[in-house]
């Protein structure tokens, strides 16, 4: 069966993750058995030309194949993130779940923050600095960033929502700075009047 996009879609549905819109075809590794064989969710044979196709489109569309794979339903942004960090071998920065340790978000400026999209979050222990990253394999942005912190960079892949949750902390910060310097202004005048 074909869909309305020109993408293969099988009958095969008790193979789909639940995350995975039915109907809708990605290809996707699978181990069985300790048998590796491509399969598509929701679909039995695609691969390569399917591949090609979803790109062709993408292309065409002027948009990036990640964005037109989610606004099509053939999957979600979270099943897309969760493919890249197991495939990067990283984590999920997930900050909507975790707090943001403030004094190591201000370790780097803002400037710098959404420049390089990376969020430092946390410290740990052995004072290894987590690190939300737009891209976790990004050698240069983790090096300059080890070298200028002096410690150790663990990356963990970041959502444009990850990252936004970040600069909102940077934008509240400022703010307050703001509403001090006006608060002290505000007093060294009524000082100087009196």
């Amino acid at each position: 069966a074909v869909d309305d996009q020109g993408l293969g879609v099988g009958l095969d549905r008790r193979l789909e993750p639940a995350h995975v819109p039915q109907g809708r075809a990605l290809v996707v590794e699978d181990e069985r058995a300790g048998l590796q064989r491509r399969r598509v969710v929701g679909g039995a044979a695609a691969g390569h030309a399917h591949r090609q196709r979803l790109l062709a489109q993408a292309q065409r569309a002027g948009r990036d194949v990640g964005e037109f794979i989610i606004s099509f339903g053939y999957a979600t942004e979270d099943y897309l993130y969760d493919l890249f960090a197991k495939y990067f071998n990283v984590e999920r920065a997930n900050l909507s779940a975790l707090a943001i340790d403030e004094s190591v978000l201000r370790l780097v400026s803002e400037e710098f923050a959404r420049q390089r999209k990376v969020i430092p979050f946390a410290r740990e222990e052995n004072g290894t600095i987590d690190v939300a990253m737009e891209d976790p394999t990004n050698l240069e942005t983790i090096q300059f960033i080890s070298q200028r912190l002096q410690a150790q960079i663990r990356p963990y892949l970041a959502t444009p929502e990850d990252l936004n949750r970040g600069f909102v902390l940077f934008g509240k910060q400022s703010t307050q700075d703001f509403e001090k310097v006006i608060k002290e202004s505000i007093r060294a005048t009524l000082a100087r009047k009196l």
